[in-house]
Parts: structure tokens; C-alpha cells; sequence
């Protein structure tokens, strides 16, 4: 158990790579799912905190299977230590990479204990910036803007983030109500509207209603605090406009809902109209610049607003343009300051917040310091010790200058002690104003009270000048790249070009010579003055930074640059202590003791100059002593740390050093250990390399020569466990057999050497099946037995037993078929991998394929054959074994495996498989079948490839089992095909295809719509219209002509996706079709449907178009299947006898207008009408019965008006409760009366569309559900049977209904009704 609990406010995950199913978190004997946010985004707040008593949590992750088949993939598993949770408990937030996930666990305060981060007790002082940040911890901005002004990289520049969304969002694409937080800034939180469309009021009307809606909110931090209205500068030679009609309208009109909230105009790409201004040859680009704005940006914007005062900005996101970002962020937190102004003298939460989220002004920043200081601790209060106060001040800074700080380095206890030392002689009487780092031993002498001590007044003073004027030094040094991720090397270099400025001299001598015995409101005014003297001005300190190279920002450990005779007597004095105290850790083997020396030696690594030798000591010290810890507590931060140290050490210490070598080894075990940890590939990647270079130092014979080899070995092999490759195996195996031939240590090195030789042997044979691998792998395993320990008898016992049972069982395992490749021939590394390849490519043809170079039918295994003997093959053959070579290799077997399929109309003669097997298509001769086959066997070649299918030969039509697998993939092998050839019989050159007879037969539907080329040729196989485009569906003049022959829209010929959705349009473009077979009218749309049902020739055209119809409606629930006018089914009653009833146009859903119309009706009726919509299942079919759920109207009364003798048809009134009366007619006669359901058996139904709901507007649902149920609809006549079962009634016309009363339909009921 851990001896403190953590408490877990939130926990948020961000992965790459591939899709997440599901994330849980695991912990004591408890799980909570996490709530998904994106593609690769999760979040969940708890607002009970989780609360973990034991001493791990874990996190399971499920991802998403690449493929549809095959067993689900095994959840990742992530475990945490809570140890290292609970040491971030300052923070607040614990931090973590692994597995591709970004893992970010909030931090309940009630998390605390009394001692935690720099807070000593109860009554020490909190820091300011808690209470405003609890307040407020986010600035809440809205961007609006059209896609492509730039408000995306304006966003992005000015809050200092790479990308404000955690989601892949599409470019353009913007939900206003979406919360877009960004892990490298969440000190904002970004609503994002995509602007005004014209004559789009649902954009505006989106805009009103979520401004409103933030005005309304109780708390500051659910307000709306500013609003950005983005709009890119116009250019007239451009053909630009400032505003579209949504924007003009948005303003002129609906402006005034912004009232009270900060809003400022931004113009943006300024640059583009200066870069204009000087193509122009304007004498002053910018004073012309700002004429055009005020003209034709400005002006114009007040003119529609009606208002002179609207705050106006022009910006540019390039380098160059920074002030204008920068008046940009001062303006709107004048504006934010203004209207959630101070009460009272208090600082307001939004206007400190705005401060904090902006990565542009350092003027702000240092006023937002200011401000935040002078609320407590600035004016050397009376009532805790400078450490406390310290502690509150350094935080609050630290919060306000709110850099991209994952790792909390600002707030480490190390780069507290680095400014500590920066104080340390301020005030005192040696005069010297050189730094000393003395973190543990300061913390007494500056425990004084505030009023106690003459110099501690100067040492508080100094800590936050110095802290501010850090910061901002280091601000400018990330400008260019503001929200990068900041390190110790960044840090660094900040604090020693301020330290080395006159800026830092001069503050010392100032503070030094303050008066102490003034008043309290004085040191404010001083601490004031000083931060407001810049050090970024001076040109000493920006040469500096502008000296710091790549290499210093991206350092992994802390430097401190000062005076060489100060830090001699200060290392001295910390390795006479650390000596001490590691005699007294080997006697006691105290954790404690241990801390103290790793702190020592951190601050001795402080003072050694970076590229010094003496450096390289230290950090294999510090590192040294930060493993012993690890041993004993195993914490991943310290693991961490060993890994920088070590990478460190070895940058510093050249090629040839004898210390190199252990170095080497010393990294590459530190990284291995936070593999087996965390499994990340990188780190093992830079394992073996690390590897490699250590067995450079040992040559054979020498004694380290072995360790070497196995370490090597061995990190290969983990390699290829994890996806490896072949050369990887043989390398293993090289390095293994020459370990096998040195002297290892002991005899058990030995054993286990052999035995290792003998597993990568025998998993080589297990991927290539060559049997010396396997005899060689028998014969190591027997000499391992030999020399075996007693320790590892077993192991060799299992070694050999696997070898030996691979051997007896390899007669018994039968050859797949992709060993037509070199059969009987050893393959190599290369020759597998293509193999692989092959039998993955050649499972998605069709099963038979004519070769148009031979004219013969092949198989599958026939086809490998082919490739075998092709000059591709003994290219690839020849090519070396690398990862790189793998998509060369899919490439070309893609393409020689490429093929054509023919569509066309079936006419007499038609060459069969019995026909074609055995012989070649070029050397028959049987008629007009013939013929067709072979011209398209030779456009096939004409075209460049080399296999051709055709449904008349390339199937078996007497395998009712391989029919009903060409049915069921058909769709795929002309999706799938490089081009289909259509073939019209029936066109000449002069005539329109449109007539033609190929757009009425069934299965031509589903190859047009299947292939993604198509080349339609005349009767003499001349191209349609002579037109020579690639692809005729892409070519305007025949793709108008097919949306004419076929009444498919455009998008749909070019882009078909198959599924049930939309079913009504794919019935309708079918309904005029015909087959041969008469089943095959529904068989032909299994693809296009994509459904899998059992093919049953002999079958009725009612059952196999019944079935088909019963599949889209049970995996759909679309009930306009169900709206057809003629004979129905002796299938079921509620379809339709054929396909013909489609050809009516389905009916389009009513336009609802605002639904004012229903505003008198209860609310509470409406929802009730609306919730119990929502919980009504999809209709379905149970058997043979349909449960259709939908709005009963019982008939009460049926009169007949009219018959006719002639044509059988009845013309009857009817009328049904809450219905006007209507008139239809039928072919059978109806019972006459009124009366009671018992009296009159029918019933009008309106049957339920479950996506109703989803296809309403999302304002006041309830009441436009209740609006559309008050439009006319088309109705259905039920007829009751016994057992509370149904029949449909088939009428000769649509039966139009419409309510009668709109106030009664909220009192309607949904029932579900079986209908047979």
C-alpha cells in the first residue's frame, strides 16, 4: 500500500499511429472506461476524484484491428508507479510518454499533504495565482473567420502552440461549441467558428445562440472572455473581398449580441499587403499599407456596424510582423481588464489569465508579474520566513510567464537552488558578486524572519528581479519557436547570458544600496523599477543569445557558468562531503544519505563548465548514484535522468578515450532497462547502435569480446521479435556463432551461448524451412547438453526436444500454395519476403485469370508459376534484403499481377470453363463468343497487362460453391481490377449508348458502379466517341451521358461506396433492370448492398428479392424501403412483387420552417412525444414478420364511391382518427361501416424512421419533431389478422395523408406492430 493515497482529478491521453478502440484505467481492484474525444483523443473528469490506495495504476489500451478478421488485438497494458505520481504533487499534473500515448494525470489538491512542494505547513502562504486559476485557469476565446484568413496559425503563433486542437480535424471544418485545448498551452481554450456562408443563417444564427448562451453563465471561467472577428485584408488586383454576404449581414444585423464582450477586428496576411504596396512602387510600403486599411478594412467595418469605436488590428503570422501580434494580445487584455475589471483592489481572474495564455508580449508577462506580486508577498511581509515566501513568489512567476514546460523544470527544486545562488552575495560584506550554488545549505540562514535580518531584505529583493529578468531573458530566447518544449540546455543559457549582463550587475548594486529601514511600499516601488529595466535591451546580452547554438538549447542537463576560483574552492568543499557521506551510505545503507549525496552532486555538476573533462566525471558520479536509487526505489524519473546523464557523458568523451568503451555499455544497459519498461522502439533502435560501436572496443581475443557479442545478439533479437527482419536473424546468428567460439567466463555463459545459437538457428528454419538451419540448430543444442550446468538442464532438455520435434513433424506438414515459388530450392531472405507478398496480393484476384500473353487459363497456382519464370522475378530475386526494398517489391508484384475484367452483355456462344480449360483462347475458334474473348484478351495487351478475367469462362458455373463465392466477391474483383472493358454489341460509331442494352441488364449495375476505370468500346471495338481519355467515367462529355442512361448522379459514378444506406436511390436505379435468371434480380445487388446471403437457384424472385429487402431493412431501419405503390410479395406483405414499384422517385422530406407553430403546446408533452421516439428500436425482421414500430390511425369509417367492372379497382373514402378524410383506390374490395377497431379491421400507419432524430435540426428538437409529425405523409393500410398480427392492404396509388388537428399530435402513441 502506498503510505500516502493519490487522488486523481482527470486523466487525458493523446496517441498517434493507430486507431484506439477503447482506453480503461485500472487501479486498486477497480476500472473506469474513458470517455473518447477524438480520433486519438481521451478524456475523463471525475468529479469525485479517484482515489488510489495501492501502489500502481495501470492503463489499458485497446486498438483497432488493421484488418477485419483475424482474433482482436490484446490490450496494451501501461503501468505507472504512483510514487512517481505523487513526487509531481506541487504541479498538480503528472506527465508521461509510452506507446505512442501522451499521458496527463490531474491531481486532486486534497492530494497535498501538509509538506508538499515548496509549502512547508498549513499556515504557510499559498501562492496568488491558485485562488485567480481556480477562479479562471483558462482564457476562453472565440475565432471567427473564414477557412484559409490564417486565424489557425494566428491562434497558433500567438498562444505559442503547435496546433490548438488535440483532434485531426479537417482544415476548414469547425464546431463552435468544441473545446480546442492544447497540451503545449492550456492556459486557453479556443472556440472555433468557420465564419458566414452566404446566405447561411445557421452559421450566424450558431454563433448568437453560443454567445448568448456564455453570457448567461454563472462562473467567470464558462464566460466568453474575448472575440477575435477574422478577416483577410482584401487585395482589388486580387479579385478579393473583404466581407461575404453572411459576414455583412452578421454585422450590420446581429453585431449587438457581442455587446459587453472584448471583440476586436483582426485583418489579417498584413504582409501580402505591404509585399503589394512595394510591387506597386509605393514610395513608403507601410504608410501606404495603413492608407488602404483605414479605406478599404476600417472604414467600411464601421460604416456596417454604425460604430467609430470597434477595435481594429492588422496582423501578419510571418517572422517580421511580431508587433502586430503583439498590440494584437495588449489590446485584448486592455479590453479583458476592462470588462471583468478589479473590485476593490482585487486582480481580476480573466485579465491575469489572459497574461498567462499569450506567448507574445514580455511586456505583458512582466506587468502580469507585477500585478500578481503586488496583491501579497512584494511588500516584505512580516509574517513568514523568506523560504516561504519565496516558494509562494516563485510559483506565481513562474505560472504568469507560462512556458511550454511539460516537465516542470521552473518549478524543479534544481533550478530553484541555481537562483538561489544567484542571491547569495547580495548584501553581504565581501562585496563579490559572484554566484555560489549552496541549495541545502541556505535553507537555515534565509529561514529568518522578513524583519530580522538586514541582508535577507536584499536576498528577497534580488530573488525576484533576478527570477523575472531570468524569465524574460529566456522568453526571447524561444521567440522564434515559443512553443517548444523547454529544456535544461535552454534554461541554461538564460541564466548565464543574464548572469554575465549589466543588468544583473547593476540590480546588486542597486539592492545593495537600499535602505532597508524604509517603508514597506518601497521595496515594491524598487522591486517595480528594477523589472522594468530591461536586460533584453542591452546589446551585450542580445549578442549572446543570439551566440546560443542549437546544441546549448537542446542540452539535457543544467550548466552554470561562474568564475573559475569560486568554483574550484566550492567543488572542493562538495567532494570532501560527498566523500563523507558516501562512506557513511556504505556503512548504513540509508535512502536519505543517498539523496543528499545526488543532490550534491547535482550542484556540483552546476558548477563544472560544459565540454570540460572534469564535466565527464561528474555526470558518471551523479549517474552512478542515481542507479543505486533506481535499484532500490525503481522510479521512471530517475531512470530518465540516468539516461541524459550518460548521453552526456558520452558526447563529452572522444573517440579512442579508454573510458568510451564503458561509457558505451554504461548507456545502452541504462536504456535497456526503460525498455523492458516501456518496450519503446526508438530506445531500443539506439540500443543496438550503441552496441555496435562497444564491439568496436573489443577485438577478438579480447576478454570483453564476448560480453559484447551476447549484448548484441541479444538487443538484435529483440529487435526482431518485434518485427524484425530476416538480415536481422542472420546478423543474430553471426554474432552468436562467434560468441559460441570465444572463452566465455564461466561455463554457464558458455551453455547459454550455445543455447542461444541454437533458438536463432531454429527460428530461422521455422520462417524459411531450410533444413540445414535445422540440423545445425540440432547440433548446438546437443554440444549446450554436453557442458550443461545442472542450473540449466532443463532448458537444454527443451532446446533439443524442439529442434528433434520440428525435424518429425516436417514430413507431415503439406506445402502451402505459394511453394510453387522455387520448390525444392532453399529460399533466401529476399525470396520469402517476396513470397509473402505474392500470397498476400494473389488472395484478392479472382480465382481464375486468363494470361493474354499465352491465351491460357490459370489458376492461382498457375499464376505464382507464371511469376516465377518472368525476368520480375529474377530481378527481384537478385535484390538485396533490406527494409527499404519492401515496397519496391509490392510495387512490382502489384503490377505484373494486375488485370482487366470485361462487361458486357451475354449473347450467344459464350466460351465456358469447360471450353477454355486446357487450352489456349487464341487457338479456338466457336463464333461470336470466341471472338469476344479473344479481342478482349488483346485490348488487354494493347493496354499493358497481362491478365484478363470474363465471367463467362473464368467461373464454375457447375461448383455451386464457387458460384456463390464469384457472386459474393464480384464486387471486389471489379473494384479491385486495373480496368474494366465494356463491351456494347448493340452501338456503333454513330449511335448514342444510352439505347443500349447494357444499361437494362441486372449485373452490369454492379460493374459500372464496382470499377474505378472504365472504357466503354462500340461493336467493332473501337472506343466509344473516339474518346482516347484514361478513364471514360472521368471524362465530362460520356459522364453526362451516363447520369442520363442510368440516372446515377456523378459522385456516385465516380465514387461508389456499397452499403444499405441510401437503399430507396440504389432500388430505383436497379428497378429498370432484368436478368437471364430471374433470382439473379436481388443476387446481382448483393454487392452493391454489401450484404452476404446464401445464393439459392431455384428460388422465386419474390424469396430472393424478400430476402435481399429484409437484410437492408434489418441492418438499416430505412423505411422508405417500405414506400412502394403495386402488387405486393407472397413473400410478405410489405414488399413488393419486383423491382418495378421502385421506379418512382422516393419522397423527399419536408422543409420545417422555425417551429413557431408548436410554441402554445406543452414543453413537458413535447419531450415526452420526443423521449419516447428516442427509445424506439429500429424496425426488424423475427422471421418471417416485420416489427415495424410507428403512428397508429385506427379507420372508423370505409365508403365506397365508385367501382369499375372492367379494370376490378375500388374507389373508397376513408376515414381514420386524428386524419383529414381522404379518397384512394384498390384492386380488392374493402369492408364498409364505421365503428370500432372490432367492427373495421384496418388500421393507417406511419411508420418510424429512426434517423429521424439525427436529421432534425439540433435547436428545440422536441419541437421541430412535433412540427414534422404535423406534415403530410405518405400512409400505410393495415389490415388486423388474429394474434395481434398484420397484413398491408396494396393500394394503386400513394395514400397522402395529413393530421387533422396539430394539437392532438402530441398525444399520439408509438406502438411496434408485427406485420406478416
Amino acid at each position: 500500500m502506498s503510505a500516502q493515497p493519490l487522488r486523481i482529478s482527470y486523466i487525458e491521453l493523446q496517441g498517434t499511429g493507430d486507431s484506439i478502440e477503447s482506453i480503461e484505467v485500472l487501479y486498486d481492484d477497480h476500472r473506469r472506461s474513458i470517455s473518447r474525444r477524438g480520433e486519438y483523443h481521451f478524456h475523463e473528469d471525475f468529479n469525485q476524484p479517484l482515489t488510489v490506495q495501492g501502489e500502481s495504476i495501470s492503463i489499458s489500451v485497446v486498438r483497432r484491428r488493421k484488418l477485419r478478421i483475424g482474433p482482436k488485438q490484446a490490450p496494451e497494458v501501461i503501468k505507472i508507479n504512483v510514487h512517481d505520481v505523487l513526487s509531481e504533487l506541487p504541479t498538480q499534473k503528472f506527465q508521461t510518454m509510452c506507446n505512442r500515448l501522451d499521458i496527463t494525470i490531474g491531481l486532486s489538491p486534497s492530494s497535498l499533504p501538509s509538506s508538499a512542494g515548496s509549502v512547508q505547513n498549513a499556515n504557510a502562504p499559498r501562492p496568488t495565482t491558485e485562488e485567480l486559476l481556480n477562479e479562471c485557469p483558462r482564457f476562453r476565446i472565440l475565432a471567427i473567420g473564414q477557412p484559409g484568413v490564417g486565424k489557425s496559425t494566428l491562434i497558433n503563433r500567438t498562444f505559442g502552440i503547435e496546433r490548438a486542437s488535440a483532434e485531426n480535424s479537417e482544415p476548414g471544418k469547425a464546431s463552435i461549441e468544441k473545446e480546442l485545448i492544447s497540451q503545449q498551452n492550456d492556459r486557453f481554450v479556443l472556440h472555433d467558428s468557420a465564419g458566414f456562408e452566404p446566405a447561411d443563417s445557421v452559421d450566424c444564427n450558431n454563433v448568437k445562440s453560443f454567445v448568448e448562451k456564455r453570457k448567461k453563465q454563472e462562473h467567470v471561467k464558462d464566460q466568453l472572455h474575448a472575440v477575435w472577428l477574422c478577416f483577410q485584408i482584401p487585395i482589388a488586383s486580387h479579385e478579393n473581398r473583404l466581407l461575404d454576404e453572411g459576414a455583412e449581414t452578421f454585422l450590420k444585423e446581429d453585431i449587438v449580441v457581442l455587446q459587453n464582450i472584448p471583440t476586436i477586428v483582426v485583418f489579417t496576411k498584413y504582409d501580402k499587403l505591404v509585399n503589394h504596396m512595394a510591387v506597386q512602387n509605393k514610395t513608403d510600403p507601410d504608410a501606404a499599407a495603413k492608407e488602404y486599411l483605414q479605406e478599404y478594412c476600417i472604414d467600411p467595418i464601421a460604416k456596417l456596424t454604425g460604430s467609430t469605436h470597434l477595435s481594429c488590428v492588422a496582423v501578419s503570422s510571418n517572422a517580421g510582423h511580431e508587433r502586430g501580434r503583439s498590440k494584437l494580445i495588449e489590446l485584448t487584455h486592455e479590453k479583458v481588464t476592462a470588462a471583468f475589471g478589479s473590485q476593490l483592489g482585487a486582480l481580476s481572474s480573466a485579465s491575469v489569465v489572459t497574461q498567462m495564455a499569450q506567448r507574445v508580449s514580455p511586456s505583458l508577462k512582466i506587468e502580469g508579474s507585477i500585478a500578481i506580486g503586488k496583491q501579497r508577498y512584494w511588500r516584505a511581509p512580516t509574517d513568514y520566513t523568506v523560504l516561504e515566501c519565496l516558494a509562494a513568489v516563485h510559483t506565481d512567476i513562474v505560472r504568469v510567464w507560462n512556458f511550454n514546460d511539460p516537465s516542470q523544470l521552473l518549478s524543479s527544486n534544481d533550478f530553484r537552488e541555481i537562483m538561489t545562488s544567484l542571491i547569495w552575495t547580495v548584501g553581504t560584506s565581501s562585496g563579490r558578486s559572484t554566484p555560489v550554488v549552496l541549495p541545502s545549505v541556505a535553507g537555515p540562514a534565509l529561514s529568518k524572519r522578513v524583519h530580522g535580518a538586514f541582508d535577507v531584505h536584499h536576498k528577497f529583493m534580488a530573488y525576484i528581479v533576478h527570477l523575472v529578468h531570468v524569465l524574460e531573458v529566456l522568453f526571447a530566447l524561444m521567440a522564434i519557436d515559443n512553443g517548444k518544449k523547454l529544456t535544461r540546455g535552454a534554461i541554461s543559457s538564460a541564466l548565464n547570458a543574464y548572469y554575465h549582463s549589466a543588468t544583473r550587475r547593476d540590480a546588486d548594486i542597486q539592492i545593495k544600496g537600499f535602505d532597508n529601514e524604509t517603508l514597506r511600499n518601497a521595496v515594491l516601488e524598487k522591486i517595480v523599477s528594477l523589472i522594468r529595466t530591461s536586460p533584453i535591451d542591452e546589446d551585450a546580452n542580445i549578442n549572446a543569445l543570439k551566440s546560443v547554438s542549437r546544441e546549448d538549447l537542446e542540452r539535457g542537463e543544467w550548466y552554470v557558468d561562474v568564475d573559475t576560483s569560486e568554483r574550484r574552492e566550492r567543488l572542493a568543499s562538495l567532494t570532501n562531503l560527498i566523500n563523507d557521506l558516501n562512506i557513511q551510505f556504505k556503512k548504513e545503507g540509508d535512502i536519505d544519505v543517498l539523496t543528499k549525496i545526488i543532490t550534491f552532486q547535482r550542484t556540483a555538476l552546476q558548477l563544472t563548465p560544459p565540454g570540460h573533462q572534469e564535466r565527464v566525471v561528474s555526470l558518471v558520479h551523479l549517474a552512478n548514484s542515481l542507479h543505486k536509487r533506481f535499484r532500490m526505489e525503481g522510479t521512471m524519473e530517475d531512470l530518465t535522468e540516468i539516461i541524459t546523464l550518460w548521453r552526456a557523458a558520452l558526447q563529452l568523451t572522444p573517440q579512442g578515450h579508454p573510458r568510451r568503451v564503458v561509457n558505451l555499455v554504461n548507456f545502452a544497459d541504462s536504456l535497456y532497462e526503460r525498455f523492458k519498461k516501456e518496450g519503446g522502439m526508438e530506445d531500443l533502435e539506439e540500443i543496438v547502435t550503441l552496441r555496435r560501436a562497444a564491439l568496436q572496443f573489443t577485438p577478438p581475443g579480447h576478454p570483453g569480446r564476448f560480453l559484447s557479442l551476447v549484448n548484441l545478439s541479444n538487443s538484435l533479437h529483440e529487435r526482431f521479435i518485434k518485427g524484425g527482419t530476416l538480415a536481422d536473424l542472420d546478423e543474430i546468428i553471426a554474432f552468436r556463432r562467434a560468441a559460441s567460439e570465444c572463452t566465455a567466463p564461466t561455463p554457464s555463459d558458455q551453455c547459454m551461448s550455445l543455447l542461444n545459437l541454437a533458438d536463432s538457428l531454429r527460428e530461422k528454419y521455422q520462417r524459411l524451412g531450410m533444413d540445414a538451419d535445422l540440423a545445425e540448430a540440432i547440433k548446438y543444442a546437443r554440444a549446450a547438453s554436453v557442458r550443461c550446468p545442472v542450473e540449466q538442464d532443463a532448458s537444454c532438455r527443451d532446446c533439443v526436444a524442439s529442434c528433434v520435434e520440428l525435424k518429425a513433424k516436417k514430413s507431415r506438414v503439406s506445402a502451402p500454395t505459394v511453394e510453387a515459388i522455387d520448390s525444392g530450392v532453399e529460399p533466401s531472405g529476399i525470396k520469402q519476403m517476396v513470397r509473402n507478398i505474392i500470397a498476400e496480393i494473389t488472395q484478392t484476384l479472382p480465382l481464375r485469370l486468363l494470361n493474354t500473353y499465352t491465351g491460357a487459363l490459370c489458376d492461382r497456382d498457375a499464376q505464382i508459376s507464371c511469376f516465377q519464370d518472368s525476368a520480375q522475378y529474377d530481378e527481384l530475386s537478385s535484390t538485396y534484403d533490406s527494409p527499404e526494398c519492401e515496397q519496391s517489391v509490392r510495387k512490382t508484384v502489384s503490377k505484373y499481377f494486375g488485370y482487366t475484367t470485361l462487361s458486357h452483355r451475354w449473347g450467344v456462344g459464350e466460351p465456358l470453363l469447360r471450353n477454355i480449360q486446357g487450352n489456349s483462347v487464341y487457338d479456338l475458334d466457336g463464333g461470336e463468343g470466341f471472338a469476344k474473348l479473344q479481342n478482349f484478351c488483346a485490348l488487354t495487351l494493347r493496354h499493358g497487362y497481362r491478365w484478363a478475367w470474363s465471367d463467362t469462362c473464368c467461373i464454375d458455373k457447375d461448383s455451386s460453391s464457387e458460384l456463390q463465392e464469384a457472386i459474393g466477391s464480384m464486387f471486389s474483383w471489379y473494384r479491385n481490377s486495373a480496368l474494366t472493358i465494356v463491351h456494347l454489341s448493340d452501338v456503333s460509331g454513330t449511335t448514342s449508348f444510352a439505347d443500349s442494352i447494357w444499361f437494362k441488364r441486372g449485373w452490369t449495375l454492379q460493374e459500372l458502379l464496382a470499377s474505378p476505370r472504365v472504357l466503354f468500346y462500340t461493336q467493332d471495338w473501337s472506343l466509344y466517341m473516339s474518346r482516347t481519355s484514361p478513364n471514360h467515367k472521368l471524362d465530362d462529355t460520356i459522364l453526362t451521358e451516363l447520369q442520363e442512361a442510368t440516372g446515377i448522379g456523378e459522385l456516385q459514378l465516380k465514387n461508389f461506396s456499397p452499403g444499405v444506406f441510401d437503399a430507396r436511390s440504389k432500388l430505383q436505379w436497379a428497378s429498370t433492370r432484368h436478368t437471364t435468371r430471374a433470382e439473379d434480380v436481388a443476387y446481382s445487388l448483393f454487392g452493391i448492398f454489401q450484404v452476404s446471403l446464401p445464393v439459392i437457384y431455384g428460388e422465386t424472385t419474390q424469396g430472393a428479392l424478400g430476402r435481399l429487402l429484409a437484410e437492408i431493412v434489418s441492418q438499416s431501419g430505412d423505411v422508405s424501403v417500405l414506400d412502394w405503390v403495386g402488387e405486393a410479395s407472397p413473400f410478405h406483405s410489405y414488399f413488393p412483387a419486383s423491382l418495378a414499384p421502385y421506379q418512382a422517385a422516393p419522397r423527399i422530406p419536408p422543409v420545417l420552417s422555425e417551429p413557431s407553430k408548436t410554441n402554445d403546446v406543452d414543453l413537458g408533452k413535447k419531450h415526452k412525444l420526443y423521449n419516447a421516439l428516442a427509445q424506439l428500436q429500429s424496425p426488424r425482421f423475427l422471421g418471417r414478420r416485420l416489427v415495424l414500430p410507428c403512428i397508429v390511425h385506427r379507420v372508423i369509417r370505409v365508403k365506397l364511391l365508385a367501382t369499375s367492372s372492367t379494370t376490378s379497382h375500388y374507389d373508397y373514402e376513408i376515414i381514420a382518427s386524428g386524419l383529414v378524410p381522404l379518397k384512394l383506390t384498390l384492386s380488392h374490395p374493402l369492408q364498409e361501416g364505421s365503428g370500432t377497431l372490432a367492427d373495421l379491421p384496418y388500421a393507417l400507419v406511419r411508420p418510424c424512421d429512426p434517423n429521424l432524430l439525427h436529421l432534425l435540426a439540433r435547436s428545440d428538437i422536441p419541437g421541430r419533431l412535433l412540427e414534422w409529425l404535423g406534415q403530410p405523409f405518405n400512409a400505410l393500410l393495415l389490415r388486423s389478422l388474429l394474434h395481434n398480427e398484420y397484413r398491408r392492404i396494396a393500394s394503386d396509388c400513394l395514400i397522402n395523408a395529413s393530421i387533422e388537428d396539430l394539437g392532438t399530435v402530441v398525444n399520439i402513441q408509438w406502438r411496434n406492430l408485427e406485420i406478416v
